[in-house]
């Protein structure tokens, strides 16, 4: 079988390794033979090297008995897996099949080389200590991610965080938490997991050395924490600006810093009827708007 991988917008992949393994419809292994390069037959999977030239792969398999087979490939590369599903297929012996997988990137953030950039489609998870940057304009998942971080997470423009479902990601950093987008753009937060965030300074939002643009927390469960006196839950750093902060679904808990709102905003601030709960506390003024602007559903 002749296989092209593809990242999921159609651009090659070309991993150092990949496996194909077969599933009847059982979901149970099935016997498939190795590359030429290794002639033993094998139940569950073979492994094929790269050529290195190309990001074209061959494996050779087992013609089938009878029914199809469900092949799937996971490639790898470093703190990047990539993980496809080839097809069902009655193979037949003598036959060369020709393929493209579309790969889905799954990054293990416990291996990631400093200034690792996640890219749009990314599922994240993992422990990890380094700080890395969302592309502008992805959206990535978080998948179980538990980091220790000195400074936080970094949107280089408009990002989306998906939590996905029946998940906790927590975030604890000695600076900022996740740092929002310039101003202009857009972190928005949805999914049906849970996020815990606690930082030094403002946990979702802002800095002390940089404005950031809107916030929208659609879905989920989001708990933000800021152990400094001028740090908010969510929203402005010390001396810099949000822009609008939407909480228009989910269940918040947030607290805010010594004289800082646990939502602090230079823009509009805008709760509606679909958020299940926010419970807000900050010492000075729990929810605040410098544009005056503070609108509340009735839910």
């Amino acid at each position: 079988m002749k296989l092209s991988l593809l990242d999921w917008k159609g651009a090659p992949v070309a991993p150092a390794r990949l496996v194909v393994s077969a599933l009847n419809k059982e979901g149970e292994p099935c016997l498939i033979q190795r590359t030429s390069v290794d002639g033993n037959a094998n139940k569950g999977s073979v492994i094929v090297l790269a050529d290195g030239l190309t990001n074209t792969y061959y494996v050779v398999l087992y013609p089938t008995q009878s029914g199809s087979l469900k092949y799937q490939v996971t490639a790898t590369a470093g703190a990047l897996t990539y993980q496809g599903t080839i097809g069902e297929y009655s193979l037949k012996a003598g036959h060369c099949y020709e393929c493209s997988v579309m790969l889905n990137r799954t990054v293990d953030l416990s291996a990631i080389p400093s200034g690792f950039v996640a890219a749009d489609h990314d599922v994240l998870k993992g422990t990890g200590t380094r700080q890395f940057t969302i592309a502008d304009g992805a959206a990535v998942k978080f998948s179980g991610v538990a980091l220790n971080l000195s400074e936080g997470i970094v949107c280089a423009g408009s990002a989306r965080i998906i939590l996905e479902d029946g998940t906790v990601n927590t975030i604890t950093s000695t600076g900022g938490g996740i740092l929002a987008g310039p101003q202009g753009s857009g972190l928005y937060i949805s999914g049906g997991g849970e996020l815990v965030v606690e930082a030094a300074s403002t946990a979702i939002g802002g800095s002390s050395s940089r404005d950031c643009g809107h916030i929208f927390i659609e879905s989920g469960t989001v708990k933000a924490f800021s152990g400094e006196s001028t740090g908010a839950g969510i929203g402005s750093g010390k001396r810099h600006d949000c822009g609008n902060i939407t909480i228009s679904g989910g269940r918040l808990t947030l607290k805010g810093g010594g004289v800082y709102g646990a939502i602090e905003a230079d823009g509009a601030v805008t709760i509606t009827d679909g958020v299940e709960y926010v419970d807000a506390t900050a010492s000075y003024g729990a929810i605040r708007s410098e544009a005056s602007s503070i609108s509340i559903g009735s839910g």
